[in-house]
């Protein structure tokens, strides 16, 4: 689901609507899903509410037994109705899930509203009158309730735009699903809201841009704050420089990168919530890492770990991934994520911050003296960094153009701070339960690093991710960053180490996914293989790109 090759976004609105037309004009119908792998059946039902004839769409996988049961999706379209979009997005869902999918109508006999009066004038209809928006969703769950080949205790609503919307709003009203994931909703619709009466039953996963105008940071953190209060369990990923509808291949918005990973992120969320995936980390019997002595540039001695990958990887130079440690100081726990990268195909080195120290780190009250004294003096913390980077860039079958960071708690602080510096020897960073609450260092140019930041909803306060956020753009950063429900800080330690946290398998295995597609994508080459099934590669793949100027009515070939 990931595509490994393409990381562009739209350069303007205007080229935004002639890729749109490109693609409507180019693309068969078979790019989002092919119609072979399906059966589409048109499906008209009644909403016992207002006996509104209601006409959706319902596609099932040509490979699903007559006697088996699949889970089922609700799609929840956007403004424009069960149109060509909600269809596509059915049938990509019912093909690469295995899943029986019904496209809803909500309008009513089958509706799909032209033009933008039209469209707000249904919305304004539906955001206004929750209990008809609930019938709705309801004679849609009910449809696939009653079909012999869905399993009716996995039911699932995805929501786009509008839908996403709606979709929220039945959770938050305590209705009862699987799963309920909105792409692009309107989150600012619930600031105003009242908090849930009821528990939120479903899980959540809310995806969302971060120049999304119907989606502020502070609507994030009111709907942190709202779900919360319904008992939820949830994860709100967010990205950068993402616009509203940025999964919309028909809209000057659509991001591929961002639709891409999003739905990956979608699928192994269902695949969890309807239990047909065990999450569990998979963690190394033991360490594979060699000792590295080293100095950094004040002839400090440190001693580092590395991990080179296993012989079947035979494409070198290897892409290097330098793990910095935790408050418990470079031990078997960093080794063994060096270890992980290896295995991955990159060279894992665990670096060592703190050095011949003196402290004994058992002792809470001297660990708690040797953290600040790096942590807040970013110049010393980068200069620490920098050893590392420029040791592992000597060693042998490394490429040293392709370089990253990834820290756990201190050390996830630290390389935060590394990339607000503006430093530039690592491509990307990622943070794990990076402790913001102490504050970020003053961002003074240009972010050149890519930032994933995985943080837990009962770790690091709204008001620090809204400060991050802030300080990431001031220096236009490409950045994403997911928050995961009830998850406190060291979620990521398989030992449960108190005090510092709990080990949370849901943010572990969920993070640790992030990291390896973002890793993929930060090290992919233009040779590198791209994921053939996706739309936005198989257009890749024409001789040229046709781009048609509606506006001046001209055909371009570039």
């Amino acid at each position: 689901y990931f595509i490994r090759k393409i990381t562009t976004t739209m350069p303007s609105p205007y080229l935004g609507a002639m890729w749109a037309a490109a693609v409507a004009l180019l693309l068969p119908s078979s790019c989002l899903t092919s119609a072979a792998d399906v059966t589409i059946t048109q499906v008209n039902y009644t909403d016992t509410h207002d006996d509104t004839l209601l006409m959706g769409f319902v596609a099932k996988p040509d490979s699903l037994g007559d006697d088996e049961k699949r889970p089922g999706l609700v799609i929840l379209p956007p403004w424009h109705g069960v149109g060509q979009y909600a269809q596509e997005r059915m049938s990509s869902f019912a093909k690469e899930g295995n899943y029986v999918v019904l496209a809803a109508d909500i309008f009513g006999n089958g509706a799909l509203p032209e033009t933008t009066e039209d469209r707000v004038a249904q919305v304004t209809i539906y955001r206004s009158n929750l209990d008809l928006t609930i019938s709705r969703i309801e004679s849609a769950i009910d449809v696939l309730k009653n079909d012999p080949q869905v399993d009716p205790t996995r039911i699932a609503l995805i929501g786009y735009c509008f839908g996403g919307t709606i979709g929220l709003m039945y959770a938050m009203a305590g209705h009862d699903a699987s799963a309920v994931i909105a792409f692009h909703g309107s989150i600012s619709y619930f600031s105003d809201k009242e908090l849930p009466s009821s528990p939120v039953v479903p899980k959540v996963l809310i995806l969302s841009g971060g120049e999304d105008t119907q989606d502020s940071t502070q609507s994030v953190i009111d709907m942190e704050g709202a779900l919360n209060h319904g008992n939820a369990t949830w994860q709100l990923t967010r990205y950068s420089d993402v616009e509203h509808g940025f999964t919309n291949l028909f809209e000057p918005a659509y991001n591929p990168y961002v639709d891409e990973r999003s739905h990956d992120n979608a699928y192994k969320f269902l695949a969890e919530a309807f239990g047909d995936m065990t999450l569990e980390a998979d963690v190394p019997d033991a360490a594979t890492t060699s000792e590295v002595p080293y100095e950094d540039a004040d002839g400090y001695a440190l001693t580092g770990h590395v991990a080179y990958p296993p012989e079947s990887f035979v494409e070198k130079p290897y892409p290097a991934v330098i793990v910095i440690h935790d408050a418990s100081g470079p031990d078997e726990y960093e080794q063994k994520r060096a270890t992980m990268l290896s295995e991955m195909g990159y060279v894992g080195f665990a670096a060592d911050i703190f050095g011949d120290h003196g402290y004994d780190l058992t002792n809470l009250t001297e660990v708690f003296t040797l953290l600040p004294s790096i942590r807040d003096d970013v110049p010393l913390f980068v200069k620490r960094i920098n050893a590392a980077i420029e040791t592992v860039k000597g060693l042998d079958n490394v490429d040293p153009e392709n370089i990253a960071l990834i820290g756990y708690c201190f050390g996830g602080t630290g390389v935060i701070s590394y990339a607000l510096s503006g430093e530039t020897q690592a491509k990307g960073i990622v943070s794990y339960h990076g402790g913001l609450s102490a504050g970020l260092p003053p961002v003074t140019g240009a972010i050149t690093a890519k930032m994933l930041i995985e943080s837990g909803g009962d770790d690091d306060a709204s008001s620090s991710i809204e400060d991050l956020e802030k300080a990431m753009n001031s220096g236009d950063a490409t950045w994403e960053y997911s928050r995961y429900s009830g998850v406190v800080h060291s979620f990521t330690n398989w030992d449960d180490a108190a005090p510092f946290g709990v080990y949370d398998v849901r943010a572990d295995v969920t993070s640790w996914d992030h990291t390896e597609s973002f890793l993929s994508t930060l090290f992919a080459t233009d040779d590198a293989p791209a994921d053939e099934s996706s739309a936005f590669v198989q257009m890749m793949a024409f001789p040229a790109f046709v781009y048609v100027a509606a506006a001046l009515g001209s055909l371009y070939l570039v």
